[in-house]
């Protein structure tokens, strides 16, 4: 039989610590970084870290999620496209990019940045605009014509 080493809950507590201190390390250096143009900002999920999109990249980013919408593989709820203050103060405009699979929901890790920075957890992609009307041109452009409710 096989000891599994089991974490006390000072190491866990510990470790998240040291994993929240991590992202808000890197949510400043990525605001410091932020260039003109940039619209909004997202935990990237195969670099493993934060990064922004301007407007050119956002808009090729929508046709993607236009199509995904028209697919039945995405939805963006409404009720999700909430503003939020961050720990520093800040308001951010949320979009939830959601993703869904033979119609049904489909499950996510929770993302990072949204937990340890802004102390929640939502199932999706998450976008944070610093305005409202970007977020919501967004929302608007991919889900025009599409069901809004469900």
């Amino acid at each position: 039989m096989e000891i599994v080493s089991v974490q006390t809950f000072e190491e866990a507590r510990n470790e998240m610590s040291e994993m929240r201190n991590k992202f808000v390390r890197e949510y400043f250096v990525m605001l410091d970084e932020k260039m003109k143009g940039d619209i909004c900002w997202g935990y990237h999920q195969l670099i493993k870290g934060m990064t922004f999109l301007n407007k050119e990249e956002m808009g090729r980013q929508s046709k993607k999620w236009r199509q995904r919408a028209k697919e039945g593989k995405l939805k963006i709820h409404a009720y999700n496209n909430i503003a939020k203050t961050s720990f520093d103060g800040r308001e951010w405009h949320l979009l939830v990019i959601t993703p869904y699979k033979d119609g049904h929901l489909k499950v996510l890790h929770p993302d990072p940045a949204v937990v340890m920075i802004m102390k929640e957890y939502i199932n999706g992609y998450v976008f944070f605009f610093k305005r409202k009307e970007n977020r919501d041109s967004i929302y608007e452009y991919v889900m025009k014509g599409l069901d809004r409710c469900s």
